[in-house]
């Protein structure tokens, strides 16, 4: 099965490899593409309960969207961190970036809790998290 990613301008491109991290829900996908720039990640694991935050995504499939909230909590569950955020994370947005005040990612959109258990509650993996993942297998 071929796996392709489809960029912001249109541009879609073949996935060359998949590394997948079963502790985090989440994959590595490497794609080869001039001119790309890395998204730099927050210098902090724990942003401050406050911050204005924004997530990014793709959110029912419809696209680029950008939702706007702040940091609630930071927690670690399972020997994971996570940063609770009242900016909307809905269905297509998990993979994309939570982002701080200064355009760095502070974390990766992950889930949202139901409105049963807690509304407006969203989570993201910390960007710490996700730079020692990528840190055991990128050169």
């Amino acid at each position: 099965k071929v796996i392709r990613v489809r960029f912001y301008d249109g541009i879609e491109l073949e996935v060359d490899e998949i590394i997948v991290s079963p502790d985090l829900d989440a994959a590595l996908l490497r794609v080869r593409r001039r001119g790309m720039t890395p998204v730099r990640f927050a210098s902090s694991a724990t942003p401050p309960v406050g911050l204005d935050v924004l997530a990014i995504g793709n959110a029912l499939g419809m696209g680029q969207s950008v939702t706007k909230g702040i940091v609630s909590a930071v927690v670690d569950i399972d020997e994971v961190r996570y940063i609770q955020t009242d900016a909307a994370i809905n269905f297509g947005n998990s993979g994309g970036p939570l982002v701080g005040p200064s355009g760095s990612v502070l974390g990766m959109n992950t889930l949202r809790l139901s409105a049963e258990v807690g509304e407006g509650m969203g989570w993201a993996i910390a960007a710490s998290e996700l730079q020692r993942f990528i840190d055991q297998y990128v050169d």
